[in-house]
């Protein structure tokens, strides 16, 4: 099939190919009958003889692609970016007719070589997914290029769509307190700042600011990730054991050094995942990740910065709880009187 060029109508139009790209474009100017006539002759025409324009070419003459690129670090790929994340992306552009390329950095690129990345697609704004949040020079890199950019799973002021990990860390800690439950403990992970990513902080700083409220004394149990797993799970047992805990609140990954310990005896677990399916039956509450509401509300907020070149307040999208059929949560005596301080 012969691809149809302006010049192949021009010739059968008998006009110059400038004209039929003006009236193809809209930028011919049609205030005469005359001049109607020959914009509705051509445009016949174009449609008779399957005339299709150029998408590419166009897109590089208007600056404009109909396209994003969700960029994502060596570790998004298994380590938290989730199919219901990429599908509201790919719903959300479909509405609008816009295309989708997704690009891996490797992990030897730096913040400024992922922006220069970025130039090298044909895309109008950038949507990031990072293990860890965005490299602060990245996102400096992003603003003095003028490239339109919403970063997803950090936390910054501006220009972000994060999880409301400490929102979510308050309300679980706030269920068990409002159970009667009062020997609430916290296991998270002491990882060095230069790789930790805010949740790890944000979720400690729920659980703390809950207990602190309701004037029960908190135990925050967290391991090193240095050294053998093994040993990990005996610090973390070992310290539950003593404190004999009413539920457990973990960070995410934690859950199974609590459930498989020889002391446990199935005090309410609560934990942050993004996972359909948990792998044990011990009670458990839930905050799940919202992948979907994040992924919907970050390509929206990306689209309205490309119309609008503005930036935008950071918005916290809240985490959904949910609890395993079944789950009881009644309260047991506590063994010793200074367990109620």
């Amino acid at each position: 099939m012969l691809v149809v060029k302006i010049a192949d109508i021009a010739q059968r139009a008998g006009v110059s190919p400038a004209t039929v790209s003006q009236v193809l474009n809209g930028k011919y100017k049609e205030n005469r009958p005359s001049m109607q006539a020959r914009a509705a002759q051509i445009r016949e025409l174009a449609a008779e003889m399957g005339y299709k324009p150029n998408a590419a070419a166009r897109s590089i003459v208007r600056g404009r692609f109909n396209a994003i690129s969700l960029l994502i670090d060596y570790g998004g790929w298994g380590q938290g970016i989730s199919r219901h994340l990429l599908g509201e992306v790919m719903a959300v552009l479909n509405e609008v007719d816009m295309q989708l390329t997704v690009t891996q950095v490797p992990r030897s690129v730096d913040g400024e070589g992922q922006a220069e990345i970025f130039k090298q697609r044909c895309v109008d704004g950038l949507l990031t997914w990072f293990t860890t949040g965005a490299p602060q020079l990245f996102v400096d890199r992003c603003a003095a290029e003028r490239v339109p950019s919403v970063f997803l799973n950090t936390k910054l002021p501006r220009d972000c769509i994060y999880p409301d990990d400490l929102g979510a860390a308050r309300k679980l800690t706030q269920c068990f307190l409002e159970q009667g439950l009062r020997r609430i403990a916290y296991v998270g992970q002491d990882i060095p700042a230069a790789s930790r990513h805010y949740s790890v902080d944000d979720r400690l700083a729920g659980y703390l600011g809950a207990m602190h409220d309701a004037k029960r004394k908190p135990l925050v149990v967290a391991p090193s990730r240095v050294g053998d797993e093994l040993g990990i799970h005996d610090y973390i047992n070992r310290c539950l054991e003593d404190f004999k805990p009413e539920a457990v609140i973990c960070y995410g990954g934690l859950e199974e050094s609590v459930v498989t310990a020889p002391w446990y005896r199935g005090c309410p677990i609560g934990f942050f995942t993004s996972a359909s399916h948990i792998y044990f039956q011990s009670p458990h509450w839930v905050m799940r990740t919202p992948d979907a509401h994040m992924g919907r509300e970050g390509v929206r907020a990306l689209l309205r910065k490309i119309k609008t070149g503005r930036s935008f307040a950071s918005q916290a999208i809240p985490f959904e709880l949910t609890v395993r059929p079944g789950t009881s949560l009644r309260r047991r005596a506590p063994a010793h009187a200074e367990d109620e301080s």
